[in-house]
């Protein structure tokens, strides 16, 4: 190990290990601007690889050893060659004994440094795999998982359960979630927010932004078209008498960036809100609200019908949404007075954001044995 990585290990607060290891720590690097921390992989042979990670070169710690494939090419399905156990232990003595590591039990090489600090003080912040990921390894981690129970300092996240309380969602963006989530826990982890969630005030013209983009799922959606409807006479009614004083929305916050990707509980109430910025020709751009799915569609187009014919059951409750309100203020309510309060809205602070960094579902697949010592 040459002079320069022992000295950047002095200082490592966080090393992902493998592949899933470099990716949560890119994402803390690159999105949470923290630099303290390193990832653990194998020396690259194929100058591909080296090429998609030179933007990360200056934080691998490579290390020498191969990786066979099994069967096939495939993310993850390898074991390793030549794994040099001392080398890897005389690595590990010259990290802080607090740092966390990141594992992830699919990868032979996870499983191998598991083995060398487990006994260790190190924190651990380790998902146990899919089924389907390694039949092997599975096996292997299933072992791991019950005597990881007996040791402090550890937190599991359990990728089987996750999915099961995403479904349905494909298996690309079930990896992307779960990564962000494992980083958003490190993240935590390592006091990069002042905490899990904050609740702030912010001016309905907090949406006119063009900076601020915000996501709905509308696979999650919970309420019905009848929902909808009463939340839309709900909101016209206080907005007509005056007394509309406070929309309340939950968002998970995409770290360093204005992404948000808007609770399913509460999307009906900004849905709404957006709806009426429009309709009375506020400065809102349609084209930052997106409804994600198999493809990204912008609220614009999904309420134009004649652009839009082929949504999803949940999406044509949005659609059909548009339309009843738009016939409630011709039909049913004065359009001037209802202008006029709305305006005198726009730079009150009555949009209450409650912003949240991991959903509940990812929560709900953490297991935690003791708090991490940093």
């Amino acid at each position: 190990m040459n002079n320069s990585i022992n000295i950047s290990l002095q200082n490592v607060v966080a090393l992902g290990v493998g592949n899933e290891g470099r990716d949560i720590i890119s994402i803390i690097i690159n999105e949470y601007k923290f630099s303290n921390v390193r990832y653990l992989h194998f020396e690259e042979e194929e100058e591909e690889e080296e090429e998609e990670e030179e933007d990360l070169q200056e934080f691998h710690i490579p290390f020498k050893g191969e990786r066979t494939y099994v069967y096939g090419k495939k993310h993850n399905i390898h074991v390793n060659n030549e794994f040099d156990k001392r080398e890897m232990k005389d690595l590990f003595c010259q990290i802080d004994p607090t740092c966390i590591i990141v594992l992830c039990l699919a990868e032979p090489i996870s499983q191998s440094v598991l083995e060398l600090v487990y006994e260790s003080t190190f924190n651990l912040l380790i998902r146990i795999p899919f089924k389907f990921e390694n039949s092997h390894n599975y096996k292997n981690a299933l072992t791991w998982v019950e005597l990881l129970k007996n040791r402090n300092r550890t937190i599991l996240f359990n990728a089987d359960r996750y999915s099961s309380l995403v479904k349905p969602v494909d298996l690309a963006s079930l990896y992307h979630q779960m990564i962000h989530g494992q980083a958003a826990t490190l993240a935590i982890s390592l006091k990069l927010f002042p905490s899990e969630e904050e609740t702030i005030l912010f001016p309905i013209s907090f949406l006119f932004r063009e900076r601020n983009v915000f996501i709905f799922e509308p696979e999650h959606f919970l309420f019905s078209k009848l929902d909808f409807c009463k939340k839309i006479d709900s909101i016209i009614n206080q907005l007509n008498s005056g007394i509309l004083r406070k929309i309340k929305v939950k968002a998970k916050e995409a770290p360093n960036c204005s992404l948000y990707f808007i609770n399913n509980e509460t999307a009906p109430d900004l849905i709404i809100v957006l709806f009426l910025l429009y309709l009375f020709h506020k400065p809102y751009n349609l084209d930052n609200s997106h409804f994600w799915g198999k493809d990204a569609i912008p609220l614009k187009k999904l309420i134009d019908k004649s652009k839009f014919n082929n949504a999803s059951m949940n999406l044509k409750i949005i659609t059909y949404g548009f339309s009843y309100l738009k016939r409630a203020l011709i039909h049913n309510y004065n359009f001037n007075n209802i202008e006029y309060n709305l305006n005198l809205l726009i730079d009150e602070y009555i949009l209450e954001f409650k912003k949240y960094h991991r959903n509940e579902e990812f929560k709900s697949s953490l297991t935690t044995y003791n708090q991490f010592i940093i």
